[in-house]
């Protein structure tokens, strides 16, 4: 039955935990499927090619984030963007948003390729070959192959979110399966019958990403998506910088994932071997899996927050606050635990017989996934403030996170220990963050943080009161049944005319009973139900009454059903319930994100 605002997390709690399942695991096979291809590489020319191989490929792995940092701007910017406009129902923008963000990935990734193909050496030189010409030979053989992807790489992690956000996870799956599986096959063949060396090595990633992303563009191909795209006449340069500024923060990251390991492989020759490199190479890769895990709770965080943030629903960003607080700490720490307990089986899989670099490898993976924790809250923190419009408060934490305070602890041990320093540098850089970023909202809070509210930065008049707010969380005929007349007497209550109430309470039962009967198919679907009144400004005006529906029902656009309804022109006593909504609403909005129903009714 209905219940006021005092209840809602209690009552809104399961609903919420399916909607982060339903984000966060296709986002973790994103990010698993994008760093796998650098895992197999490791792995492959780790048996193959030795040490000398490992170096190469270590020092060419840098190449990814060239073009996830253009990625991460087009994606970031378009997910947070869309994610806002589909919060207030603005479909038709999102759709245009989206079509110049794909508009802009052909663009870019034709630049890109044709700059890393002809300036391989060059970039590999940059990034610290030049000293040995075998070296650089091999490392500029890897970025050329590589480079031949581009366009793919872009494109899928641009289309990624949005299939995620549109309920695409099946598609999700079989892109990832899709790359690993055809990474891991050309990249043996060529290794083990064709000798293609490190050239064979990045072409095999290249080869697999026009694989994973071709299973995406079939999902458009085939009109599942929710939002219309079309790039004749989508160029707008007003739009374009607004999504570079939104993407901004995701660029900042991926460009000091870019240059914090040009920087410390460029250190770390100046002060020790080759074989050193290759444990660096070693640490780098295997610790791939626990970053996809800090990667998807991140951008998850990112997502969802983007979303309840634009819908002004103070509540719900508090729950799923705490409920991804709870999960980013849980799992982050699991994955820790179980690398650090199989650090060295783990490095026996990249290296062959050379026990000295697999001890070592082993050390340096231990001591970075001590930090994968505080890893995780620090980038969820970052996002987060993204996500509620702080940018300037996010791209700092980017900053500091993952290049100011590695590197200049990575030169500081490194000088006063050796290679041991360099390798223990990371994990000791995101535990000294998270202090320091707790005692900043302690600072800001004056007051020691105890709860998630401290942690929000939420203005003190975002969102609407409590007092004006109702929720329902049901699932079958009879409770929407019972609902309307608690909602028309909360209406007056607020002040509204009686009639206007009538019609609030009214446009529930029917839209509710609508999704029970032609959504629910199991036993734990749910629908929830969450009214606000927001009072008129001025005395002429009337109260502005929204009511948002979010169930996990089979999908159910009411719009479209509508739009059937009006085509058959059959009795006019039929589908009443769905013809009352739309003659009693100033407005109707539908969209299907995350696996969740969502509807939104303004009177």
């Amino acid at each position: 039955m209905l219940k006021q605002s005092d209840s809602r997390v209690q009552k809104n709690d399961a609903l919420v935990g399916r909607l982060i399942w339903r984000t966060l695991l296709p986002q973790f096979a994103t990010e698993l499927s994008l760093s796998m291809t650098s895992i197999i590489d490791g792995i492959i020319v780790g048996n193959f090619y030795g040490k000398n191989g490992l170096a190469a490929v270590g020092l060419g792995a840098p190449i990814l984030s060239v073009f996830t940092i253009t990625a991460g701007i087009l994606s970031t910017g378009n997910s947070v963007i869309c994610a806002s406009l589909l919060g207030k129902s603005a479909h038709d923008d999102a759709g245009r948003v989206f079509s110049l963000s794909i508009l802009w990935s052909f663009i870019l990734s034709a630049i890109l390729m044709l700059l890393c193909i002809g300036g391989a050496e060059e970039i590999a030189i940059i990034f610290g070959a030049g000293k040995s010409p075998e070296l650089l030979a091999d490392v500029t053989d890897y970025i050329r192959g590589f480079s031949m992807g581009a366009g793919f790489i872009l494109l899928r992690q641009l289309l990624a979110p949005m299939i995620n956000m549109e309920g695409g996870n099946r598609f999700m799956f079989v892109s990832s399966v899709s790359i690993l599986s055809v990474d891991f096959i050309a990249d043996y063949v060529s290794s083990a019958y064709l000798n293609g060396g490190t050239f064979g090595l990045g072409l095999a990633s290249a080869i697999s990403y026009v694989f994973g992303c071709m299973v995406l563009v079939f999902f458009y191909i085939q009109g599942r998506g929710g939002l219309h795209v079309s790039l004749l006449g989508c160029f707008n340069l007003r739009e374009s910088l607004h999504i570079l500024l939104e993407g901004i923060p995701t660029a900042l990251k991926r460009l000091c994932d870019l240059v914090a390991p040009v920087l410390t492989n460029r250190f770390i020759l100046t002060i020790a071997s080759v074989s050193a490199v290759a444990t660096l190479s070693v640490q780098s890769s295997a610790t791939r899996f626990p970053l996809c895990v800090v990667l998807s709770l991140s951008t998850t965080v990112l997502m969802l927050m983007g979303t309840f943030y634009a819908e002004s629903d103070r509540d719900e960003m508090e729950l799923s606050c705490k409920k991804m607080l709870i999960h980013s700490i849980l799992w982050s720490t699991l994955v820790s635990a179980l690398f650090f307990v199989f650090a060295t089986p783990l490095a026996s899989f990249f290296v062959r017989g050379d026990t000295d670099i697999i001890d070592m490898s082993a050390y340096a993976i231990r001591w970075y996934v001590v930090g994968i924790p505080f890893l995780a809250l620090n980038q969820c923190a970052a996002f987060y403030l993204q996500a509620v419009g702080k940018r300037v408060f996010s791209n700092v934490i980017m900053i500091a996170d993952r290049l100011v305070s590695t590197v200049v602890l990575v030169y500081l041990l490194g000088w006063l220990m050796g290679e041991r320093g360099i390798y223990i540098a990371n994990g000791i850089s995101e535990v000294a963050l998270t202090v320091i970023l707790y005692i900043m909202v302690c600072i800001k809070n004056k007051r020691i943080v105890t709860n998630i509210r401290q942690l929000l930065f939420l203005p003190d008049d975002y969102g609407v009161p409590d007092e004006d707010c109702m929720f329902a969380l049901f699932q079958t005929k009879d409770d929407a049944i019972g609902i309307s007349k608690e909602i028309q007497e909360f209406c007056v209550k607020k002040g509204v005319d009686r009639r206007r109430a009538y019609i609030s309470a009214l446009c529930t039962e029917e839209l509710a009973i609508n999704v029970i009967d032609h959504g629910f198919t199991r036993s734990d679907q749910q629908l929830s139900v969450r009214l606000f009144i927001k009072a008129p400004k001025d005395k002429d005006e009337q109260h502005q009454i929204t009511i948002r529906f979010r169930d996990n029902g089979k999908p159910f656009n009411i719009k479209k059903r509508r739009q059937l309804i009006e085509e058959e022109q059959d009795d006019p006593t039929r589908n009443i319930g769905i013809r009352l909504v739309f003659g009693m609403a100033e407005n109707v909005s539908y969209i299907a994100a995350y696996g969740m129903n969502n509807t939104v009714i303004t009177l």
